[in-house]
């Protein structure tokens, strides 16, 4: 009875979702109100006098565009175990970037709240717009496979840890999705990557894998590995109810290409999302269209500035 409950909370879920994307900028003024609440206490925030900020005016005014080195002073005693710094919970994850800018990874603070309103918030959205696309889904019969990157979890002291995304995410999953989750997280955290396709390829084999979700290379790397030990000649072969491919990182068009010869039949669909260790930012709305919808009810306020303007020194507008 597990599968039809929870489709039904996820096409439940999908009405808030539309209520979402037409009512975005009163959300992001809830958001705002909320996270200069909840900031005000902060070291941050009471260097830049949060408690006297009433308007977006004010804010632009009074709080200047940070970069990663702004910051990075906050994060680094934070690391050492300060607290109250930049958000008033207790930090104790640290999600690791490979630094898209500069030549050095960067460490994101995690917080509990990050992760409820953001990224579990976001995994559940996703399945509730695939629901409302597919109500007959027998998606939850079966089990999803998650393919991550490298999940070694490393301590920096006796209470704060540090990882990739995957590795954080995983460590944290609410009991039901590991229940309803392949391969065992004793696989999914081996760090060796070949170790881990070798490993993954023959403890799924037998299961019924009804999704996917990952970055499409890797999910590649994983099928040839699969039709390697089996020797057959499709996917579907192996996981009959595979139905739904949910990717990102990478752009999809070059590869689907492939997909579509390791899965042929006519019942499998793919969703993108865009997400980052900040936050996720959004999930493809219509399956007929590339187009992704922004979550503007997810942990997070915006700032918008001029295509090709530095946002150091433009002047963001909302």
């Amino acid at each position: 009875m597990i599968g039809p409950l929870i489709s039904w909370y996820f096409r439940q879920r999908f009405e808030e979702l539309q209520n979402m994307a037409v009512r975005s900028a009163d959300t992001q003024e809830i958001w705002f109100e909320y996270l200069l609440d909840q900031g005000k206490n902060t070291e941050y925030g009471e260097v830049h006098q949060f408690k006297k900020i009433k308007t977006y005016e004010q804010w632009k005014n009074m709080v200047p565009v940070a970069e990663y080195e702004t910051l990075k002073p906050y994060i680094e005693r934070t690391m050492l175990g300060e607290q109250a710094l930049l958000w008033p919970g207790e930090i104790t994850w640290f999600a690791k970037s490979s630094g898209t800018t500069g030549n050095t990874a960067k460490f994101i603070p995690i917080s509990f709240e990050n992760l409820e309103e953001t990224h579990f918030k976001g995994s559940r959205d996703i399945l509730s717009v695939y629901c409302n696309r597919n109500a007959d889904t027998t998606f939850f019969h079966g089990k999803g496979l998650l393919i991550g990157g490298s999940h070694k979890i490393h301590q920096l002291n006796t209470r704060s840890f540090y990882g990739d995304l995957s590795a954080v995410l995983m460590n944290h999953m609410p009991y039901w999705v590991n229940m309803k989750s392949t391969p065992d997280l004793s696989i999914a955290l081996m760090d060796n990557w070949e170790e881990k396709v070798e490993s993954m390829a023959h403890a799924t084999i037998g299961e019924n894998v009804t999704s996917i979700s990952g970055v499409p290379t890797w999910t590649l790397v994983l099928f040839n590995k699969i039709l390697e030990i089996t020797g057959i000649t499709h996917i579907h072969d192996v996981w009959p109810n595979l139905e739904l491919f949910i990717h990102g990182g990478v752009s999809f068009v070059h590869f689907k290409m492939h997909f579509e010869q390791y899965l042929p039949l006519k019942q499998m669909q793919y969703l993108e999302i865009y997400i980052a260790i900040e936050f996720f930012f959004g999930i493809q709305y219509d399956a007929a269209s590339p187009e992704m919808l922004l979550m503007s009810d997810h942990g997070v306020f915006f700032e918008f500035y001029p295509v090709g303007e530095d946002p150091i020194n433009a002047v963001p507008a909302w």
